[in-house]
């Protein structure tokens, strides 16, 4: 039986040049202390303010300790190993793994070309068509990071939960829709959750199932970890920390159709499971996945895994991922050759990529503390000030009359007023320095502002007319409210 101790949208591309910039030579892999890691933690929430909460959990030799310091953002939910987080990408090594399984089963092949297992209605041009499976999963198809449907890109402006409601149809229209000359290089990395998105969609295919229940049947259970949910709303809704971005409350990533590049919802205790999983493979296809797929090159700076990272920290191999939500980060890693893995799951959209650094490389430095910014301060200010001043100002100065060649105000001037206030609430809302301004400010500023906007129009807009001024005058206005309205209902 193991023991269990106790203690209180940077994406993967960057981190792994990022990983290359120390001096050879200079970096170890170690193995945290316990001190060492409680008072990195403490440094994260506490001074760089990265997140609310984070936990973190090490193995080794079998025997686990397990961290955690802040808060989960509900006041009904402690902080522990059993805590639940959207894990995001490193939901891509899952789909790896289930990659190399039907590769074992001989159900599919690594050098198999999508065109094979897309369905006939979505013709794809000929290097299109050409992408392997293995390419998929290492991202070196060309595909782009994202689809560029009319479908994806209006969720991705109107909506909080950008991949709710996304279809297999969807993701398959996207890959169809691209001409050859649109792929990027082949075999050189360019980051895809469009690629993994498809890979998940097309081993659904293959296995004439759908990918959710594949990957619990194929992955999950096998591998001891039925418990990790896929998705949100399949979770375990008690134990569900609160995400935040940049001192907001975020919404939980419904991730649908794209569930195979960032969908599943995990706690530490389960990754550490997952972990001990991979240090000592027992199924075939655990190993297969570890294997790197080729060398380093100028562009790819670490052998790729089938869905894993590679990297080498001071002569050991590290094979890891990262993950990211809007409002979470996560990490994940492990060494074989030292039967050592860690996990980083945190609440906020901080660099957990660099807690993890500063943790098991010797030379790594902690996260910044956080610096105040005075400009994110002052955008904060137009929605607890400005915003409900201008409406009281509105709503209780007294009417003058309107001076010789000046024309009277009208409804449309009241109008323009309040959506330019509701406006500059909403831009305070997303740009705001929410970290170092406590955000319940802002809810403050909203209730005045809607309380100033029902006395302006109570007090003012019977007595007015409709059009004042001539029709330049009156586009104008009308142009100005669209604007606003335009841009509140875009980023609300």
């Amino acid at each position: 039986m193991r023991r269990v101790f106790s203690a209180t949208k940077i994406p993967l591309f960057i981190a792994m040049v990022l990983a290359c910039a120390s001096p050879l030579g200079a970096e170890e892999l170690v193995i945290p202390q316990p001190q060492q890691v409680q008072s990195a933690i403490e440094h994260y929430v506490n001074d760089a303010k990265a997140s609310p909460g984070v936990v973190v959990g090490l193995v080794q030799d079998g025997q686990r300790q397990l961290y955690s310091h802040g808060e989960s953002g509900r006041s009904d939910l402690s902080l522990d190993g059993d805590t639940l987080f959207e894990i995001g990408s490193i939901t891509k090594v899952f789909t790896g793994l289930l990659l190399a399984d039907m590769v074992q089963r001989g159900e599919v092949g690594y050098q198999t070309p999508i065109s094979e297992l897309m369905p006939a209605e979505y013709p794809l041009a000929e290097a299109v068509g050409a992408i392997t499976l293995e390419q998929l999963a290492t991202h070196t198809s060309g595909l782009p990071r994202l689809a560029t449907g009319f479908g994806p890109v209006m969720r991705a402006v109107f909506s909080s939960d950008p991949y709710a409601g996304s279809t297999p149809g969807e993701i398959f229209q996207a890959v169809a829709q691209l001409a050859d000359y649109q792929l990027n290089e082949k075999g050189e990395f360019a980051y895809s959750n469009l690629g993994f998105a498809l890979l998940g969609q097309l081993l659904a295919i293959a296995a004439d199932s759908d990918y959710e229940n594949l990957l619990e049947q194929r992955v999950l259970v096998p591998m001891g970890v039925p418990e990790i949910a896929l998705g949100p709303g399949l979770a375990d809704q008690d134990r569900f920390a609160q995400g935040f971005n940049r001192g907001r409350t975020a919404a939980h990533w419904n991730m649908d159709a794209y569930t195979p590049a960032g969908g599943l919802v995990a706690s530490a205790n389960q990754m550490l499971d997952f972990i001990e999983a991979n240090l000592a493979p027992e199924l075939l296809f655990v190993s297969e996945a570890q294997r790197p797929t080729g060398p380093s090159t100028d562009t790819r700076q670490r052998p790729l895994g089938i869905g894993f990272a590679h990297r080498e920290i001071g002569g050991q191999q590290l094979l890891w991922h990262n993950g990211g939500t809007g409002g979470f980060r996560t990490y994940f890693g492990f060494a074989p050759e030292l039967d050592f893995g860690i996990v980083i799951v945190t609440n906020g959209t901080g660099n957990a990529d660099a807690l993890a650094e500063s943790l098991i490389r010797s030379d790594a430095p902690g996260p910044d503390p956080y610096q105040r910014s005075w400009f994110g301060i002052l955008t904060a200010m137009l929605g607890v000030l400005i915003a409900p001043l201008t409406l009281l100002a509105g709503a209780l100065g007294k009417e003058k009359a309107a001076r010789p060649g000046r024309r009277a105000q009208d409804r449309f001037d009241l109008m323009v007023l309040i959506a330019a206030a509701g406006m500059m609430l909403v831009i305070s809302r997303l740009s705001g320095d929410w970290i170092s301004i406590p955000f319940s400010l802002w809810w403050l500023g909203a209730v005045v502002s809607l309380a100033a906007t029902a006395a302006l129009l109570r007090t003012k807009f019977a007595g007015r007319l409709w059009r004042t001024g001539g029709p330049w005058s009156l586009l104008g206005r009308a142009l100005s409210v669209l604007f606003c309205v335009l841009v509140i209902v875009a980023f609300i």
